[in-house]
């Protein structure tokens, strides 16, 4: 059988990367055409091929490989952004959204990385962008209250029958979230209220159950997803029972973002006291 040009050297590189990372499990296929789809024609185009073999991993949810870039990628990335604004809460923000936006969603940005520059000198670049982009917004966005309900926010042009609805069902609207809630497992209520209202950083919450916090993000980002779904669907059904004819596709934005507002306003008003019984673990699957 007649081999693809390049292959042996590119099994020859697969063995060397899997001895500098024996703990992370990748199928050479998953390897080799990830690193055509960063134009990687042959090893040799790649200054640093073990770290473009972990970010790999990373992209396909590998929990070792995951462990690995947190620990000695992502704390110590946190050191570029001093310099920027030393507030913990602040680097905190930044690197929950970093994570997010390298590890989180179909495309994570982390399969951006090619190899050619040091993964950690990337991802402090990366790091102090995000940080930038954070203090640009805080001081563009205006200010927002947590009991912002959806008549509050602002009004896009929509089109009439959408903009009548934004008023007419702002009860609908707090309704159905509150439905929506009733209907969360006592896990994922809890887990939302940890990060929304008490305001734990992923590291924090993932700790006691020796969870990566990418798999408390992934859920977190789920979760989001699934109740402004639900809020879109209830309030759909009202809006047809009451003779509507307009799609509720057209303010779905604005009903994702009045979710996030109205939801920590809603799990703070319900927020138990303390306790010193330890919080039941999270509905969270492992990653694939």
């Amino acid at each position: 059988m007649t081999q693809e040009p390049g292959a042996t050297e590119w099994r020859d590189a697969y063995e060397a990367v899997q001895r500098a990372w024996p703990t992370i499990a990748l199928p050479l296929e998953t390897f080799v055409a990830h690193a055509a789809a960063q134009n990687a024609s042959e090893p040799s185009a790649v200054a640093h091929l073990d770290e473009l073999f972990l970010t790999c991993a990373c992209g396909a949810g590998n929990e070792r490989a995951l462990a690995i870039l947190e620990e000695r990628y992502l704390i110590p990335a946190r050191s570029s952004l001093q310099r920027v604004d030393p507030r913990p809460e602040f680097i905190d923000d930044v690197m929950q959204e970093l994570r997010t936006k390298m590890l989180i969603g179909d495309d994570p940005r982390i399969l951006r990385y090619a190899g050619r520059g040091p993964l950690l000198a990337w991802l402090r670049v990366a790091a102090t962008r995000t940080a930038i982009d954070l203090l640009r917004a805080d001081k563009t966005a205006p200010a927002e209250s947590a009991t912002t309900r959806i008549d509050d926010l602002p009004q896009a042009d929509l089109g009439p029958e959408v903009q009548l609805l934004r008023e007419a069902y702002r009860d609908l609207f707090n309704e159905a979230l509150a439905a929506t809630m009733r209907e969360l497992s006592v896990e994922d209520r809890q887990l939302l209220r940890r990060h929304l209202v008490d305001h734990l950083t992923l590291e924090e919450i993932a700790r006691p159950y020796r969870l990566h916090p990418a798999s408390v993000a992934r859920r977190l980002a789920g979760l989001r997803e699934e109740i402004a779904e639900s809020v879109r669907r209830r309030l759909a059904a009202g809006h047809l029972a009451q003779g509507g004819s307009t799609s509720l596709e057209s303010v779905a934005a604005a009903i994702r973002s009045e979710v996030h507002l109205s939801m920590t306003a809603l799990l703070a008003s319900t927020a138990p006291g303390p306790s010193t019984e330890p919080p039941p673990p999270p509905a969270i699957p492992p990653a694939p």
